[in-house]
Formats: C-alpha cells, structure tokens, sequence
C-alpha cells in the first residue's frame, strides 16, 4: 500500500473509532498529522465540518453539527470512553436534545450543551453550567443526552416560551417517551417560579395544555358512544376496589362521576370516601346489580332503574321474611 493510501485507511479508522466523526487530536494520537487531515481533505477523502473535526466525504449524518460540538469538548479522547461516563464532560440538552429526541419543532442552529465544570465554549456552541444525574441521561445515536423530563424541565428554566414547551409535551406524550412521574419530578425545583405548588401540578398544567392529559382527553371524548364506554369501564374498575359503599351513595357517585367528567378520579374519591361512613346500610344485591350494568355500557338512569328495582325487591323480601 502506498504511503497516501496508508494515511488514508488510518483517517478512516479514525473516523470510525470517532463515531462517523474524528478530531485533529484524535487523528494525531493515530499518527495522521494535521497537515496530512488538510491533503485528505484535498483529494476529497475527508470533509472538515467544523475547526479541527473530520467526517468522510459525503458522510449523512442528521446529528453532525451536535455531534461535532461535543467531540471538541474533550477532543482527544475516545467517545466509547466518554459515553461510560458522559456527564463530566458533556451532555446534549436543551433544544439539540428536543431535537435529538424528535420533539416538538423548536430552532437548534446552535449546538446546546449542559457540563459539569465550567469550560471554554467554541464559536457557535452554546454551553450550560448545571449538575446532572445519571437519571437524567441517556444515550441517544451513540451521543449523551437529557432525557425528555429534564429536556422539558431544562427548557422552561432556561426561559423558552411555554407554549413552545407544551408542544414538545405533546409530542413526546403522543410518543410514548414521557414519564408523568419522572415529568413532575423534574419539575419540582422550577414549579414555584412558574405559579406551581410543585412539579405534580405544573406537569398536569402542561398535560392539560398539550390536550393529553386524564382530564383533557376525558373531556374531549365526553358524550361519545366511545366515551361512555371509557368512563363506565373506568368506574366498574372504581367501584371494583371499594369494598362495601353504601347503595344510596354508591348510585349518586356514578351520576357524579359521569356528569364531571373532567375530574373523575377526584369524585370517585370524594364520593366513595363519603360512602364510608354508611357501610351498615350496605346492599349486596344492589352493589353486584350495579357493578353487573356496567360492563355493558347501560346509562346512568338505566343503572339507576335496576338499583331502585333491586332494592325494591330485597326490601319486600326482607319485610315478608
């Protein structure tokens, strides 16, 4: 192999070893010289993407620009090595990982970085000082990067436009890739400046804005064949649980629960817990004729007719015995 030729495979196993991209540092520690990196990129070999960061001609990459600003952070070691431990010197956040994660549309012309320590940022590359767990990272297309509850976290405390962020909210919910829990935790330390008790309230602020939260989608489907179905699914599965509510009050609970439809939950709380108090009046016959309607998508007075039909028929049963 000839000399050229013999530089040219140790830039492209450089390459490769860079994850698609190498560094002049990189290149250097295999041998290849900056002068040689320049020839490579004269005969087309290479491609320089950014200050002393190389790709193959041609390379696609849809993560390059992010890609590139990360490798310059620590650019003479090897990113199998950093992604061991990528918090200490770099992590992909704010917009770039909204981006990296397909959330939401927001401008990433400029690579965002969050680091532990402070370092010097190059021209074009937009870093943040801010501590990270390792539960707040993930490896995203062999890059570190937030996870989408402390990328939607990181973008309200950095100040973007929450109805930007609640877009972002929408995706990644339609997506499957938000945790509510992990959302409200992540939160938590922000929620007060933005009107919140806490992180709980300020995630179903947002769930409720993105039009995908329990309440949201509860009102959103009131009224349709379908959404009967949901909401009396959902409270045969309510009254499951409890063991014994008294008929009166279980009766009213179910007229309660579907009229409010958007806080369903709280209700069957609220009415179930009011039932306590009256277990001695407790039906059997009329909780099991009850529970036996709802499977079948019968309408509150429906359910209501075989309640009053059932405990007419016990009460004369218990006043002949």
């Amino acid at each position: 192999m000839s000399e050229s030729g013999s530089v040219a495979a140790e830039a492209l196993q450089v390459v490769e070893l860079g994850g698609g991209l190498a560094t002049t540092a990189l290149a250097e520690r295999h041998g290849v010289s900056r002068a040689q990196l320049a020839r490579l990129v004269k005969t087309g070999v290479l491609d320089r993407v950014a200050q002393g960061v190389y790709s193959l001609s041609g390379a696609v990459d849809p993560h390059q620009h992010r890609r590139a600003a990360w490798l310059t952070l620590d650019p003479s070691t090897l990113p199998e090595k950093r992604l061991r431990d990528p918090i200490p010197t770099g992590v992909i956040s704010h917009t770039s990982a909204a981006a990296m994660h397909g959330l939401g549309d927001l401008l990433d012309d400029a690579p965002e970085i969050t680091v532990a320590t402070r370092k010097q940022s190059r021209r074009g590359t937009k870093l943040h000082r801010r501590n990270l767990s390792t539960s707040d990272v993930m490896i995203v297309d062999s890059l570190p990067v937030t996870t989408p509850e402390r990328t939607i976290a990181d973008l309200l405390r950095a100040g973007h436009d929450e109805g930007h962020v609640v877009d972002i909210v929408r995706s990644g919910a339609a997506q499957g890739l938000l945790d509510p829990k992990g959302l409200a935790k992540q939160l938590d330390p922000i929620a007060s400046r933005l009107g919140e008790p806490d992180g709980q309230h300020l995630a179903e602020r947002l769930l409720d804005l993105s039009g995908l939260s329990t309440r949201a989608l509860a009102a959103a489907v009131s009224g349709t064949p379908i959404g009967d179905a949901i909401r009396y699914s959902a409270i045969a599965d309510l009254m499951g649980a409890v063991s014994v509510p008294a008929a009166i009050e279980m009766r009213q609970a179910l007229t309660n629960l579907v009229g409010a439809t958007g806080t369903l939950s709280e209700a069957a709380r609220a009415a179930m817990m009011a039932a306590a108090p009256d277990l001695a009046q407790f039906n059997a016959g009329t909780f099991a004729a009850v529970r036996a309607a709802l499977p079948k998508h019968r309408t509150v007075p429906e359910v209501s007719k075989i309640a009053d039909a059932t405990e007419r028929d016990q009460t004369g049963a218990d006043t002949n015995s």
